[in-house]
């Protein structure tokens, strides 16, 4: 079985992602695709993609997965429902490490390695064989603003870690 893998190259000072077959590309992908989508606002539009297809999920996915690749779009982002983990089509993953760590150890912590481990490596132990995974990404659209940043180092107490550092 051939090695299906992506790879980054740096090439002229700049890095490249590489496709499997170990062609440089751009990687143009949609995120939240499923099967399913609503919306907590009372009377907004609710799209139910399996009710669309004559209740068929295979039909659907099939469907949308062919509409992906119509688009230009060479896979998908992150947050989309885990059966396109059944297809060929490339995708990522958030590991969402600031949903867990918000609140709680700053990276300056002793137990914070020991602490992130236990929550990332069961994610990537998931996922890391799947041949159609690009990678993962930390996290996405963390709040790292003033008002943030001081409760999270200066709103500590003293002996905290984070705070000391």
């Amino acid at each position: 079985m051939q090695n299906r893998q992506f790879t980054i190259e740096k090439t002229g000072g700049i890095w490249w992602l590489k496709s499997p077959t170990g062609k440089r590309m751009f990687y143009p992908s949609v995120q939240c695709v499923g099967p399913r989508h609503g919306s907590a606002v009372p009377g907004a539009p609710i799209f139910d993609g399996i009710k669309a297809c004559g209740g068929s999920l295979g039909k659907w996915l099939i469907q949308t997965e062919q509409r992906i690749r119509s688009w230009g779009f060479k896979g998908l982002g992150a947050w989309n429902d885990g059966i396109f983990h059944r297809t060929s089509l490339p995708f990522t993953e958030s590991l969402n490490i600031f949903k867990w760590w918000h609140g709680l150890k700053t990276v300056f912590d002793p137990e914070w390695e020991k602490t992130v481990d236990g929550f990332v490596k069961p994610q990537i132990e998931k996922g890391r064989r799947n041949e159609n995974l690009v990678g993962w990404f930390l996290d996405n659209e963390i709040p790292w603003n003033t008002g943030w940043m001081c409760d999270y180092f200066n709103g500590k107490k003293r002996d905290n870690p984070g705070r000391r550092a």
